[in-house]
């Protein structure tokens, strides 16, 4: 909050140093404006001249009116933001008993709180319909009646409605609509400069009355209390009528500038006649609209930030968003508590990928666990306890994160799928949701033979509390079923880690443990993959020409007479549908040790993921036919790429959980293979592991993205990969050819126990993983590591393979990763099991 000045200076101007010449900046107009493309405000920050380079920024801000930083300023917290903003006025003179600005509708319900949920009254969310409901009190609100509406009273400076108003602003922008929303500057400077001498005098004589009455019926509406005091001792109460200079000069550049002669918030020019008042602030006007080369204009991208001084700019943001579809929240209510959005391209493959018959194309997460049940008397009563808990914080867990409760529709006219949300209304509500989304089930077998022949397939997110009973004891497994659309294995993942981590507390505190309230949950409600990783709506020309090229070459990988795939087993094709099934092996810690050194002395760089997706590709030619002649076969896969590290905060981090932050690689790994002739040994001397998982490494690195300041070309393409594997409508993802081909895919977790942790109070994880469905005939093969363990997983249906026959699949990729590696294959026969879920409720301390 800066104080009012008149037009007599009464102090020397600041005269700015060089401590930020070093930044690469580049002037918006000769006028007014500065971008800075690269330079990053966490860096200023921590420089050791931090105030000097943030005096010289402010007086930069002064002298050019406003400055935008380009680039993502996503490292950025909301108290760095608001430290900034108080430091810029602190440096250039502000009255010490002045602070951050607070609004005076901070106590409205209807103020949207920040992506995490939570309010700061030094931080006031824009957003166009949440300021429909804010000021449905104002009279002649733009746009509220059918004329054309006049966008010149937009332009105004911020909290001109105070006694003393705001001298610096800084707007950050966390999503933009597809298009529009541009907000535009004007020098106050130029437009004194562009007035003759006398009229110049005579306005430098004159004050204005700058009225806000809607803050106070707002208020009246609402039934609360407008905020007091509001970063000054001086601005208080309901009156938000002060008198303002109407020419004030800088007290930091000692410039004289046009301050309040037009816009917003100013009700009339003092001491003169009505009709002279309305030819004073008509004519403002008309030199703002006549002299364009005054105005600067930011395009908004997402992350980008303004930071202007009000003392000698006007700004006006511009109203057109209506006009294309989506706000700059990314969702927008459709009705009373109920929100919607467009699909985008991650979401649509998905959606089309579900199986008949089933709710969703689903991504499962399962958790076994045990619990401390030393201070509990019964079995029963240790059930009771994780029941209760675990129904509690899967409400929490749904609080947290809304988009677990939203679902896919059709639009009301049948033509389009929407992502909706509908807030819970009441208890009754929530025990409905809670009673079709959290389900125990009682069984006498183990419980992944309960997930492969029994679990199934819902529309929205639900978990399932599977009791297998073993004699006088309970095996526990938590099983997350979501549909991929919502979310991914890495999400899904990381949902059941926030799920135990609450459970430790419910579980502890029992009836004391807090419930939320329902009502703006839906502020957390998680973006689609292109707002959460700053994709542009239209492709660069550079990306659709590059994305050509790409596809043109994966057309050259895939047209080979020798793809490789799984063969199905004799027993396949006996079933009319098949049942999907997850089969694993796990392999001891001391086994996995020893493949984890044997990675690293292939070459720098290799990794477990690089030697497996050559060993499984190795398997698959072995079981190829031996021909009188060798010939050459290959095989052909998609790197899964987890894109979260590259979104923009908050969207990098496990609070968007619920949400499908990947994509697949643009472009195709292709590894030929020569399968040799029926006369030649059984040693395949062609087919070099260590060679292969060194060629895997390379393509690996090409496609991996890598933080830098410019998004990464896997990430600008995601939309267009996905488009590119999405089935046409009303095609069948899931039909085969005859016979059936059966491709296999490896995706890789890497360690689990880095997204879930092990112990969560009483909770005591003992085996965690996560999978997806294949499509069609393939074979989904799943890499991961738990508690040091590698676990080799794959998920098939029935209807083209039998489990024996997958199981001896997995266990030739080991044995060639064990020959590869130099690996004794027989020393390691009892090193290697099926997975079975055990984990007993009766532990206990002792």
């Amino acid at each position: 909050m800066g104080s009012v000045y008149t037009s007599k200076l009464i102090r020397e101007p600041l005269k700015r140093g060089t401590s930020i010449d070093y930044l690469e900046y580049v002037d918006v107009a000769p006028i007014i404006g500065r971008e800075y493309p690269t330079a990053k405000l966490k860096d200023i920050l921590r420089a050791p001249n931090a105030d000097e380079q943030l005096r010289d920024l402010a007086i930069t801000i002064c002298e050019r009116g406003v400055v935008f930083f380009r680039s993502p300023q996503d490292d950025l917290s909301i108290e760095e933001q608001k430290y900034i903003t108080d430091m810029l006025g602190k440096l250039t003179g502000r009255p010490p008993e002045n602070g951050l600005h607070v609004h005076p509708l901070y106590n409205d319900p209807n103020n949207l709180p920040m992506a995490d949920g939570t309010t700061d009254k030094n931080i006031y969310v824009i957003n166009s319909e949440a300021a429909k409901k804010l000021y449905a009190t104002m009279k002649n609100r733009p746009g509220a009646a059918n004329e054309p509406r006049d966008l010149g009273r937009e332009w105004h400076s911020d909290s001109l409605f105070e006694n003393c108003p705001s001298d610096f602003s800084f707007l950050r922008m966390e999503s933009t609509p597809p298009a529009g929303g541009d907000t535009l500057w004007v020098s106050g400077y130029e437009l004194y400069d562009r007035l003759s001498p006398p009229f110049q005098k005579f306005l430098e004589s004159l004050t204005a009355t700058c009225a806000q009455p809607v803050f106070k019926s707002v208020c009246e509406a609402g039934g609360y209390e407008v905020t007091s005091p509001r970063g000054s001792p001086l601005n208080v109460g309901y009156e938000f009528s002060p008198s303002h200079p109407v020419i004030r000069t800088h007290p930091v550049t000692g410039w004289k500038s046009l301050f309040a002669g037009v816009g917003l918030h100013v009700s009339r020019i003092n001491d003169v006649y009505s009709y002279e008042d309305y030819l004073i602030r008509d004519y403002v006007l008309r030199l703002i609209t006549l002299n364009h080369d005054c105005v600067a204009r930011m395009h908004w991208t997402r992350g980008a930030c303004a930071i202007w001084s009000n003392i000698c700019t006007l700004h006006a943001a511009t109203p057109d968003t209506h006009l294309v579809e989506g706000i700059r929240t990314g969702w927008r209510e459709s009705q009373q508590g109920v929100w919607e959005r467009d699909l985008d391209e991650c979401e649509t493959f998905y959606r089309l990928s579900i199986r008949e018959g089933n709710g969703c194309y689903p991504v499962t997460a399962c958790a076994s666990f045990s619990v401390d049940s030393s201070n509990v008397e019964t079995i029963d009563e240790v059930n009771y306890r994780i029941e209760a808990a675990l129904r509690k914080v899967w409400i929490t867990l749904r609080h947290q994160h809304p988009s677990l409760g939203s679902r896919i529709e059709l639009d009301k006219e049948g033509n389009q799928w929407k992502r909706t949300y509908s807030s819970i209304l009441g208890n009754n509500e929530e025990k409905r949701w809670l009673g079709s989304t959290f389900n125990v089930v009682d069984v006498n077998v183990e419980a992944l033979e309960w997930f492969n022949n029994e679990a199934p397939v819902p529309e929205t997110s639900t978990v399932f509390l599977v009791r297998s009973k073993q004699g006088d004891k309970y095996n526990h497994s938590l099983f997350l079923r979501c549909p991929h659309d919502m979310t991914d294995g890495v999400g899904v993942l990381q949902l059941v880690d926030r799920l135990f981590n609450q459970a430790a507390l419910a579980y502890g505190q029992g009836d004391k443990y807090v419930m939320l309230e329902w009502g703006n949950e839906h502020v957390r409600l998680s973006p689609c993959l292109r707002i959460a990783a700053g994709i542009p709506e239209s492709f660069a020309e550079v990306h659709t020409k590059r994305f050509s090229e790409i596809q043109s070459q994966n057309g050259t990988i895939y047209q080979h007479q020798g793809l490789l795939g799984l063969p199905p087993s004799s027993a396949a094709g006996t079933s009319t549908h098949g049942v999907i099934q997850r089969l694993p092996l796990l392999v001891s810690k001391a086994l996995t040790e020893r493949i984890l050194r044997g990675c690293k002395d292939i070459a720098p760089g290799v990794s477990v993921t690089h030697v497996f997706m050559s060993a499984l590709a190795m398997t698959l030619s072995e079981l190829q036919p031996r021909k009188e002649e060798s010939y050459f076969v290959r095989y052909v896969n998609h790197s899964m790429i987890n894109l979260r590290p590259y979104c923009c905060h908050p969207y990098n981090s496990s609070e968007h959980a619920a949400a499908a932050y990947h994509t697949i690689s643009a472009q195709a790994l292709g590894i030929d293979l020569v399968i040799p002739a029926s006369s030649a040994g059984k040693e395949d001397k062609e087919n070099d592991l260590s060679r292969i998982a060194t060629n895997v490494r390379d393509f690996y690195r090409s496609v991996r993205p890598i933080s830098s300041e410019e998004i990464h070309e896997q990430v600008a393409m995601a939309p267009l990969t996905f488009k590119a594997f999405t089935a046409a409508s009303g095609s069948d993802r899931h039909a085969v050819s005859d016979p059936p081909f059966c491709p296999v895919a490896l995706s890789s977790l890497g360690n689990v126990s880095s997204i879930v942790a092990a112990s969560h109070g009483p909770f005591e994880l003992t085996h965690v993983w996560a999978a997806s469905e294949p499509i069609g005939a393939g074979v989904a093969v799943f890499l991961g590591t738990w508690d040091g363990k590698i676990e080799l997983s794959a998920v098939f249906s029935t209807r083209y393979h039998h489990c024996e026959y997958v199981e001896k699949f997995l266990r030739r990729i080991l044995s060639c990763v064990y020959r590869g590696l130099g690996i004794d294959e027989y020393a390691t026969s009892n090193l290697v099991t099926p997975v079975t879920i055990t984990s007993y409720t009766s532990r206990s301390s002792s």
